[in-house]
């Protein structure tokens, strides 16, 4: 049998793939393709298709069998442009927006990942749901990270994360008639008599057409594209809500300004709240508000100039922007990997730079700059807001398992941050007398430069995303204008934008009330079940154990506050002789003027 993957594009071969899988062609070929493994088809093999690599089953060891197609299960049949199931005719392909919401208790992700079976992310899940509605062409689907179709998302999220509001950008074959349009085309040649008959049929038409206005110009695109998309969708898991049309340089996780995530942290790992523990973890969690470093918060060698993009210097800006941008906003990612905890060994073997050391093997102070293993400036994240619910709340049905709901508001987040935040604040909230952890002020301490440590990590189970705010739909020209012809433009576009406002049809993701409500149900019905009855998980106790048996002692975690404290007073004697010298130098130049 020969198979299908899709792979890199290559344009000297559009002609052959025109003959093999051209729509008007696709039928007549099929036997030909499938059956005849000799011949023309057999030395196309091992040829890249505009795209399309024909493969044998014994290549490609990194793909897993499931992502290959077989030309005979997906050539599309006589009937199917008819199906209900799919978009009406006829199609344009447009930058659209997706608004989404999914349980991840049965995903391995959002992203794809062409090593696990099909299905185990969202991505698959979507991109099958939308070729099926007719919304992606044969030649596009299944591309390497969906470039076919420039593919972007919001918030990337690990195995075990949900998400009430995640947004994917794509350009897809959309009705025509979706967002206004599907007008009647006229031929190059027509008599007069037939101008007239079309004239007087549009006007016979036109209070038919006042009347569906509404519903051929809605912005979200339910009942052409949204619904047509739930139908191949496992609803009471992924479920789409509203479909934009965006512009050509729309990029989600680009156009995303802010992120809120909330979760639900079981009382449990508050001892109950029988010494106040409540309180002191609502006052660690408004600790990590403003904008910090949160190196010791992720996985630091994935950012910025640290331990892993060394490799990615020397391949340039290109490779190492790419790099950023897979581990940018991963909000809420996976486990720690074997590769974490390897290059936790390697720092062992290597010669250490000064510092202050303490029992815990990763948690010190530098007392001079560590080359290998820097802050950099794509460390820093901004949090607007880190709260917590003033009392235990319950879901129905599972009474016996109470909760705090936990929420953060901010600009975008880094690998394991949310949840090593978490888990910090937890560890904050149980120290006392008794059972001594780590204290308070250690956290200002470890939100800065010099500071080093491994803290722990709360379970992905309750994690989830619940509202994004998204920049306003623009356009963007890359040729250089001149500043009065910019002026011009945006004087025009202010213009066409008040027109838009006028009719209600400015471009922005901004989702209806109704829309509020269709996800709002989705919570309690979907994702709030799957959620209570993951209290019940056994890693809520080793996350308990755990982070109670810390490495180093409080004694230890006070001394590094000592440093903090100097280190800290020293730059505001340095921010202070800064600014008296830029005083000094403007009433110099004051004076010469």
């Amino acid at each position: 049998m020969v198979q299908v993957f899709c792979g890199s594009s290559t344009s000297r071969n559009r002609n052959t793939f025109t003959r093999f899988f051209s729509p008007q062609k696709q039928i007549r070929r099929r036997n030909c393709i499938v059956a005849n493994s000799s011949s023309s088809f057999q030395r196309e093999q091992q040829r890249t298709i505009r795209g399309i690599s024909l493969l044998n089953e014994t290549d490609n060891k990194n793909v897993h069998p499931s992502h290959v197609l077989c030309p005979d299960d997906f050539m599309p049949s006589p009937t199917d442009d008819e199906d209900a199931t799919k978009f009406e005719l006829p199609r344009k392909k447009i930058p659209i927006a997706l608004v989404l919401a999914y349980v991840g208790d049965t995903f391995k992700g959002n992203t794809q990942n062409v090593m696990l079976p099909r299905g185990s992310t969202v991505d698959d899940v979507i991109e099958d749901a939308i070729y099926k509605a007719g919304g992606i062409l044969f030649s596009n689907y299944r591309s390497k990270g969906l470039s076919r179709l420039k593919w972007s998302r919001s918030s990337r999220t690990d195995k075990g994360v949900s998400s009430l509001f995640t947004v994917v950008g794509l350009r897809m074959e959309a009705p025509v008639r979706a967002y206004g349009g599907g007008k009647e085309v006229v031929g190059e040649e027509e008599t007069n008599d037939e101008e007239d008959e079309r004239k007087s049929s549009s006007r016979n038409r036109s209070s038919k057409r006042s009347e569906e206005e509404e519903e051929e110009d809605d912005a979200e695109a339910k009942a052409l594209i949204v619904e047509k998309i739930n139908r191949h969708l496992p609803t009471d898991t992924v479920k789409a809500f509203a479909c934009f049309k965006a512009t050509k340089s729309f990029d989600a996780r680009r156009a995303a300004i802010s992120r809120t995530y909330e979760y639900l942290l079981p009382l449990k790992c508050l001892r109950d709240d029988k010494n106040g523990e409540l309180e002191m973890f609502r006052e660690a969690l408004k600790t990590f508000e403003g904008s910090h470093p949160f190196h010791n918060y992720t996985k630091r060698g994935l950012y910025g100039a640290g331990k892993g993009n060394d490799k990615n210097r020397k391949g340039g800006r290109g490779n190492r922007n790419k790099k950023n941008a897979l581990t940018e906003d991963d909000d809420g990612l996976g486990e720690t990997s074997s590769s974490e905890e390897q290059e936790l060994e390697e720092e062992e073997e290597k010669e250490l730079p000064k510092r202050i050391e303490t029992s815990g093997k990763h948690t010190y102070w530098l007392l001079e700059k560590d080359v290998d293993d820097l802050v950099h400036v794509m460390h820093y994240r901004r949090i607007h807001e880190f709260t917590c619910s003033k009392e235990p709340e319950i879901i129905e049905g599972f009474e016996s398992y109470p909760f705090v709901r936990v929420k953060v508001y901010g600009e975008s987040f880094m690998l394991h941050q949310i949840r090593k935040m978490i888990a910090t604040a937890v560890l904050v909230a149980l120290d006392s007398e008794e059972t001594p952890t780590m204290p308070l002020s250690f956290i200002k301490a470890s939100l800065c430069r010099p500071c080093r440590v491994v803290t722990p990590m709360a379970p992905p189970l309750t994690l989830f995303l619940t509202g994004a705010e998204f920049m306003s739909f623009r356009k963007t020209n890359h040729e250089e204008k001149t500043r009065a012809a910019k002026a011009e433009e945006e004087e025009e576009s202010e213009e066409e934008d008040d027109k838009e406002t006028e009719k209600g049809k400015l471009r922005s993701l901004t989702i209806s009330e109704e829309t509020k409500n269709d996800i709002d149900r989705f919570r309690r019905e979907h994702l709030y079940p799957k959620l209570a009855e993951s209290f019940s998980n056994q890693d809520w106790d080793f996350f308990i154990e755990n982070v109670r048996n810390v490495e180093p002692t409080r004694e230890e975690y006070l001394n590094i506050v000592k440093q903090y404290e100097s280190y800290d007073e020293m730059r505001k004697i340095r921010a202070k002789e800064k600014e008296e010298e830029e005083e000094e130098a403007s009433m110099i130049e004051k004076s010469l003027l």
